[in-house]
C-alpha cells in the first residue's frame, strides 16, 4: 500500500483501540480540543448525566464549577499532567467530586488533551463523615465526664487518655503514657485482669464491661467500672481496646457495705442455736439457716417446695394452721409444737413468731428451740419430785417418832437422876467435907442439872469440834469460876487453863475479838 493509506490504517485501527479500551474500563476519559470534547467514552458521560451523543461537542466549561474551571485552565495552560480533584456539575445541576489527570498528544497535527477522571464523591463523603466522626470523638474525648483512654494489647501500655482519667489515676498525660495499666492496678483486679485478657487471646467471648480497683499515684484506692471496645487489626485479632471508665467507688463501696452486712446477718443467722425462718401468707419458707437443714434433714430444694405444715403431724395441722394465722392475725405468738424430721424423729420444739414485711412481702418470722431434751428432763424433776415428797412423808414420821423415842428417853433418865442420884447428892452435902470436895460436889450436882436442861444438850450438839476438857472448862467458866479456881479443882497449872481458854475461843471464832467468853457462852443459850 502506498504510506498514506498505510498510515490511515494504522490510524484507524488506533482509534478502534482507544475506543475499545475506553469502553472497556470504569474510569470516564474523555478528549477535547480547546476545551470542547471531541470524544468521550460511555462512562464518561453518563457521570455526568449525558447521553454518549450530547456529550461530543460540549465544552467542559459546563462540566466544572467555576473554582474547579479556573484551577483546571492553569492546569491546561502549564501543561500540568499530575492527578488532581476537582468538582463537576452534572446535567442535572448536581456537583460530583472527581480525581482527575490530562495530558496532551499530538493528533493530525493537532495538539489534544486526554482526560481520565473518577467519581470520588462517595470516597469525599465518607473521608468527611470519619472527619466529622473523629472530630466528634474527639471532642467526646477530650471533654467526657468520664475517663476514656486506649490500650495496647501487645505491651499494656496506654497510649492516649483524657484528663479525667488522668485525674483519676493521679498521673500527667505525659506520665501516663508510660504506664502499664497492669502497674496501676490491685493484686485482685490484676488477677481479673489477666484472666480475661488471656480469654480474649484464646478468641473467648468476654463482657465488654468490668470493675477493677485502682490504686492511683498517692497510693488511694478506688473502683473503676470499664466498658471495652476492641480494637482488631487486618486478621481480626484483638490488638487493643478503647475504654470508657466511670468511677463507681461510692457505688463499689456500699456494695462492699451491704455484702459485709449480709454476711453478718447470716453468720449471726446462722450460730443461732435453734432454727431461723422466713414463711410468706401461703405458709412456703422464703429463708431459713443452716440450722433448720440439719435438724431436718431436708436439702434447700426440698424446703423451698414445702409448706410449714409438712413438718407437723397431719393431727396437729388444723390447729398449727390457726395458731399462724393468729400471727399474721394479731402480729406474734409463741407455742410449743412437735416437728417430724425427714428420718421420722419427733422432737419438741418452742417457736417465737412475729409478722412482719419482707422483701415487700407480708410473712411471719420465727425462731424455733428444741426443747425435747428439757421436756424429758422436767418430766424426770417432776418425778423426782414426786419422789422425794413421797420420801418426805416418810422421814417425818421417822422424825417424829425419833423425837418422841428421844422425849420418852429423856423423861426416863431425868426421873431416874432425880430419884436416884439426887437424894445421894442432898446426902453427901449433910456430910462434913472439906471445901474443895464441896466444890466438886456443886459442880457435880450442876453437871447433873445440866445434862437435863436442853441448852447444855443444844450447845453439846453445835460444838462436837470441842474436846471433854474444853466442854468440862467451858461449864465452869459459865459458872463464874476464873482460871485459877479451874486450875485448883482441875488439878493443872494456870498456864493449861489459859491454853485451853485460847484454843476454846479459836474454835467459837473469838481469838482476835474482844468478845468475853463467859458473856459469849451464856448468850448461845438466850
Amino acid at each position: 500500500l502506498p504510506p498514506q493509506k498505510k498510515a490511515k490504517g494504522i490510524l484507524r485501527k488506533t482509534e478502534e483501540y482507544f475506543r475499545v479500551l475506553s469502553e472497556a474500563t470504569n474510569e470516564g476519559t474523555a478528549i477535547h480540543d480547546k476545551g470542547v470534547i471531541i470524544e468521550s467514552n460511555q462512562s464518561f458521560a453518563e457521570m455526568f448525566g449525558y447521553d454518549l451523543s450530547e456529550m461530543i461537542g460540549l465544552h467542559v466549561e459546563k462540566l466544572a464549577s467555576p473554582e474547579s474551571m479556573k484551577c483546571i485552565l492553569e492546569h491546561i495552560a502549564n501543561g500540568y499532567d499530575k492527578p488532581f480533584e476537582a468538582v463537576g456539575v452534572r446535567k442535572d445541576g448536581s456537583t460530583i467530586i472527581c480525581s482527575m489527570v490530562g495530558k496532551p498528544f499530538k493528533y493530525k497535527g493537532r495538539t489534544l488533551r486526554i482526560v481520565a477522571l473518577r467519581d470520588i464523591t462517595e470516597r469525599k463523603q465518607m473521608e468527611e463523615k470519619l472527619r466529622e466522626s473523629e472530630a466528634n470523638y474527639r471532642q467526646l474525648f477530650e471533654n467526657s465526664p468520664a475517663g476514656i483512654y486506649q490500650i495496647d494489647f501487645k505491651n499494656g501500655k496506654i497510649t492516649r487518655a483524657n484528663d479525667v482519667f488522668c485525674k483519676y489515676a493521679g498521673w500527667s498525660q505525659e506520665e501516663i503514657s508510660s504506664l502499664n495499666i497492669y502497674d496501676v492496678l490491685s493484686e485482685e483486679s490484676k488477677k481479673l485482669y489477666l484472666e480475661r485478657l488471656e480469654k480474649v487471646f484464646r478468641g473467648e467471648k468476654v463482657s465488654e464491661t468490668a470493675e477493677y480497683e485502682v490504686i492511683n499515684k498517692n497510693g488511694q484506692r478506688f473502683y473503676l467500672q470499664l466498658h471495652n471496645k476492641f480494637i482488631y487489626d487486618a486478621e481480626g485479632n484483638v490488638i487493643g481496646s478503647d475504654v470508657v471508665a466511670h468511677d463507681v467507688t461510692e457505688r463499689k463501696l456500699t456494695e462492699i457495705d451491704l455484702r459485709q452486712e449480709r454476711d453478718f446477718s447470716r453468720a449471726i443467722i446462722n450460730s443461732l442455736p435453734g432454727w431461723f425462718y422466713v414463711v410468706d401468707e401461703n405458709l412456703r419458707f422464703l429463708r431459713w439457716n443452716d440450722n433448720f437443714i440439719i435438724t431436718t434433714g431436708y436439702s434447700e430444694e426440698e424446703i423451698r417446695e414445702m409448706s410449714i405444715l409438712d413438718f407437723h403431724h397431719e393431727s396437729d395441722r388444723s390447729a398449727i394452721s390457726e395458731q399462724v394465722k393468729q400471727v399474721f392475725l394479731l402480729g406474734e405468738n409463741a407455742a410449743e409444737a412437735d416437728i417430724t424430721s425427714k428420718d421420722g424423729t419427733v422432737k419438741t420444739f418452742l417457736f417465737s413468731s412475729r409478722k412482719m414485711q419482707f422483701q415487700g412481702i407480708q410473712s411471719l418470722v420465727g425462731t424455733a428451740i428444741d426443747i425435747t431434751e428439757k421436756k424429758r428432763a422436767q418430766e424426770e424433776l417432776k418425778q423426782f419430785a414426786e419422789n422425794l415428797e413421797d420420801a418426805n412423808i416418810a422421814l417425818r414420821v421417822l422424825m417424829n417418832r425419833r423425837d418422841e423415842d428421844q422425849k420418852d428417853i429423856e423423861e426416863k433418865l431425868q426421873t431416874n437422876i432425880n430419884d436416884l442420884v439426887i437424894p445421894y447428892l442432898k446426902k453427901l452435902k449433910q456430910a462434913n467435907l472439906d471445901d474443895r470436895n464441896k466444890n466438886y460436889l456443886n459442880v457435880l450436882e450442876s453437871n447433873l442439872r445440866d445434862v437435863l436442861s436442853p441448852y447444855m444438850r443444844d450447845f453439846l450438839s453445835s460444838h462436837k469440834n470441842l474436846t471433854p476438857q474444853e466442854i468440862q472448862i467451858v461449864d465452869l467458866i459459865m459458872k463464874g469460876k476464873h482460871t485459877k479456881e479451874i486450875a485448883d479443882m482441875l488439878n493443872v497449872s494456870v498456864s493449861t487453863i489459859a491454853s485451853h481458854r485460847n484454843n476454846i475461843r479459836k474454835k467459837m471464832n473469838l481469838r482476835n475479838s474482844k468478845i468475853n467468853l463467859r458473856s459469849h457462852v451464856l448468850s448461845i443459850g438466850r
